[in-house]
Order: C-alpha cells, then sequence, then structure tokens
C-alpha cells in the first residue's frame, strides 16, 4: 500500500472495470498502515461499491493459495519493483497477470504478461479487460508462463528453505 506500488491508479482503474464488471472483486493483500485507511477512503471516494474491494492484510499461506486459485487474475500496478515472486506465484497457479510496464517487471515475466502503461488508468483498464474478456490472451500469457518459471525453479527451493526456517523458528 506504498505510493510506489501505485494502488491509487489500481483502484481508479478499477472504479471503471467493476461498472462492465459489477460481479468483479478487488482483494488487496499486504501490510496494514496508514495508507490502507487512505485507500478505503479513496475507495469510498470514487464509488468503488464496498462489497467489492477486500482489504485482507497478511494472510495465512494457504490462505494465499487458496485467493491465487479463484482469482481470474493478478495484477503489478506498481511503477517502481524489485524482482518479485508474487507474480510467479500466481503464474505457477493458472493465474494470469496484468503487469505494469515499469522496472524490471519486463524482464522477470518477459512475455508472461500483459503489460500495461502504470501511469495510465485506460491503459490498466484495457489490460484487466482483455485478460477478462479475451480467451486467447489468457491462454497466451499461461502458456509463455512455462518458459518463465522454467527459468525461475529456484523459487521453489527457496520457499521449501523459507518453510523450514520458520518451522524452526516456532
Amino acid at each position: 500500500s506504498y505510493p510506489h506500488k501505485n494502488i491509487e491508479t489500481l483502484l481508479h482503474a478499477f472504479s471503471f472495470f467493476v461498472r462492465e464488471h459489477p460481479d468483479a472483486n478487488l482483494v488487496l493483500v499486504g501490510p496494514q498502515n496508514e495508507f490502507t485507511q487512505r485507500l478505503k477512503d479513496e475507495a469510498l471516494e470514487i464509488d468503488i461499491p464496498a462489497d467489492r474491494i477486500h482489504f485482507l492484510g497478511f494472510v495465512s499461506d494457504s490462505e494465499l493459495s487458496e485467493l491465487y486459485q479463484n482469482a481470474q487474475m493478478y495484477i503489478i500496478p506498481s511503477k517502481l519493483e524489485g524482482f518479485g515472486i508474487p507474480p510467479l506465484e500466481a503464474l505457477q497457479h493458472g493465474v494470469p497477470v496484468a503487469a505494469s510496464r515499469a522496472s524490471s517487471i519486463p524482464e522477470v515475466l518477459g512475455k508472461a504478461a500483459t503489460y500495461f502503461d502504470p501511469s495510465d488508468i485506460e491503459s490498466m483498464v484495457e489490460a484487466m479487460n482483455k485478460l477478462t474478456t479475451d480467451k486467447r490472451e489468457r491462454t497466451r500469457v499461461l502458456t509463455e508462463s512455462h518458459e518463465v518459471l522454467k527459468r525461475y525453479k529456484w523459487i521453489d527451493s527457496v520457499e521449501a528453505l523459507m518453510d523450514v526456517y520458520k518451522t524452526s523458528l516456532k
């Protein structure tokens, strides 16, 4: 929920998207802080129906896995992003990714995403619509993801190791 994560732009994009897709839900996972309250206020101001946006805070691994399994897409709106494991996790769960054409994201995801301009609400809405309505685009992204996931196979090992550490710290 930090400014460089560009969540405000995502909220505005979602406010347009949800008008066309009234059943859509926006689920935000991550730290709850003073930005979260600002985002909640903003969501109300721009008329996002309260039952369509969910600020979940931190979730367990199994809850996260369930979220991925039920997700239509995973969105990375960031203007500035280091190497991120979540989009790769989304792809691993068969969830197509809509991603900002910024920073190292295209380097990491290659062709395994539908890209948008992070400063352009319309461009973001367009990418979200494309992944929702265009079966060919969804299939293309998920097919391309196989190559990307092969390249980052080591992530599985890192995650397994983290689980061992977490368990041993309990």
